[in-house]
């Protein structure tokens, strides 16, 4: 064969490779009808996704919501016999017959009943005793009074019972700190 015979044989084997290329892209490449299928697809599926996330954020608001407002139910099946009790109490001591004695025990049953509920429920009291040292992280100061016989800093009177609830301060104790001994101006 001679060698322009080889030339164009190899040039048409070129071009019959190029129009087979080019024939498998244009297969391969999806059409404008697939294309706009995807498109819906990927919308269709992103609505889905955000109306459950929708869904989600007011489920969780929803629970959250109806977290706080029954939070307090156990205490509050837990309160209702004292609150029973407190009313027996009143009414034992309208009856005839009833005594100091008997209204007082069933006060104080009644009193240890509802310190043991609270206690259940993580609350605990800071009754601080006179003489201890003021803490400002658990006492309130209602007001400061000078003593001979009490340490400046120190308590001279508990006013009220502060509590804890899970040992984060709910109401201080209110108290009356001492100034030391008052000071005794020299006359000259």
């Amino acid at each position: 064969m001679s060698e322009s015979k080889q030339t164009e044989a190899t040039e048409d084997e070129v071009m019959e490779a190029t129009q087979e290329d080019a024939e498998e892209q244009t297969s391969e490449q999806p059409s404008i009808e697939d294309l706009q299928k995807q498109v819906e697809e990927a919308n269709d599926q992103v609505l889905r996704i955000r109306a459950e996330m929708d869904n989600v954020r007011r489920r969780a608001a929803r629970d959250s919501d109806n977290a706080r407002k029954f939070a307090v139910t156990r205490l509050l099946e837990d309160l209702l016999p004292v609150c029973d009790s407190f009313s027996q109490a009143n009414e034992a001591g309208r009856a005839d017959g009833a005594t100091l004695e008997s209204v007082l025990e069933g006060s104080q049953l009644t009193e240890r009943m509802l310190a043991d509920t609270l206690k259940r429920h993580g609350v605990s009291s800071v009754a601080p005793a006179v003489g201890d040292a003021f803490n400002p992280e658990l006492h309130e100061a209602m007001s400061i009074a000078p003593s001979e016989e009490h340490a400046a800093d120190t308590i001279l009177m508990v006013v009220q019972t502060g509590y804890l609830l899970n040992e984060r301060v709910v109401r201080p104790a209110r108290v009356i700190v001492s100034s030391g001994a008052p000071d005794v101006e020299k006359a000259d």
